[in-house]
Order: structure tokens, then C-alpha cells, then sequence
């Protein structure tokens, strides 16, 4: 497909209803997705090592590093295959997750429970007020004189 093809095709899609852009971009999102998820398994595939179990280091020369090593059979090229490490990783991962939401959650209901702890503690409290008497005797103890009326404009 040449250039001004998808210059076309791209204007010939704004001019369309909204429910075809949103089946270009599905389909757009998608294309991306399945392309970038098959070349990170591609790299992987290419830069991970495999790791040869504990008899195969026992038996290989000393010199030949253990991370250069790839086995020859199929049994143990499956055995450390993409899908496996994948797999434990995300068992790692899960565990991790569910215990650190475990932990979220018992620091949650603690700090709830001392929140609430205050906030009876709060509305238990009472206020004790003493009112003494600041008058001397020789104050007089008439009432104060009343204020004249003004007339208003």
C-alpha cells in the first residue's frame, strides 16, 4: 500500500459515522496489541537464556558458563520454555499481589477500628464548666441606667 493509499484511506475514515471509527480503532487497537505482544515474545525468546538443571552443570566442562549453555533436547528446551517461565512469574506476581492487598486490608480495618475508637472517645468526653463569682461588694448592684431615644431621619 503506497502513501497517498493510506492518506485516503485515513480522510475516508473521518468522513464516516462514529460507529465505524470505533470498529477502526477495535480493530486498529487490536493489530497493535497482537504485534508488539508477538515481537516482545519474539525478544524474549532470543535474549533469555536457558538454564541447564544441576546433573547437565555437573557433567559439562567447567569452563563453558552455565548461562551460554543451550540445551539440545526437546525435553529440556520445553522445560524452560517462555510459557513456563511466563507462568511462574505470574505465580510470583499473584502471590505477591494477594498477600500485599492481605496486608493493605488488615492495616485498613486496624486504622478503621482506631478511627472509630477516637471518635467515640470523642463523643464520650464530657465539659465541666465553673462559674465563680468576679463581682466584688463594692460594686453597685443596681441596674444600669436606660439609653434615651433617638430620633431616626
Amino acid at each position: 500500500m503506497k502513501i497517498s493509499g493510506v492518506k485516503t484511506f485515513i480522510e475516508e475514515a473521518r468522513k464516516k459515522d462514529e460507529k465505524t471509527k470505533k470498529k477502526y480503532l477495535y480493530v486498529a487497537s487490536s493489530i497493535a496489541t497482537i504485534i508488539v505482544i508477538a515481537l516482545w515474545i519474539f525478544y524474549l525468546n532470543i535474549t533469555v537464556p536457558a538454564v541447564q538443571d544441576e546433573t547437565a552443570t555437573s557433567t559439562r566442562d567447567n569452563a563453558t558458563s552455565t548461562l551460554n549453555y543451550i540445551p539440545t533436547t526437546n525435553e529440556n528446551a520445553n522445560q524452560n520454555s517462555f510459557f513456563k517461565i511466563f507462568g511462574d512469574g505470574l505465580d510470583k506476581v499473584t502471590s505477591g499481589a494477594a498477600s500485599g492487598i492481605s496486608g493493605l486490608w488488615n492495616n485498613v480495618t486496624n486504622w478503621s477500628v482506631n478511627a472509630w475508637n477516637a471518635v467515640q472517645g470523642t463523643f464520650q468526653k464530657t465539659n465541666t464548666f465553673n462559674v465563680q463569682n468576679t463581682q466584688t461588694e463594692t460594686a453597685t448592684t443596681s441596674s444600669p441606667s436606660p439609653i434615651p431615644p433617638t430620633a431616626l431621619p
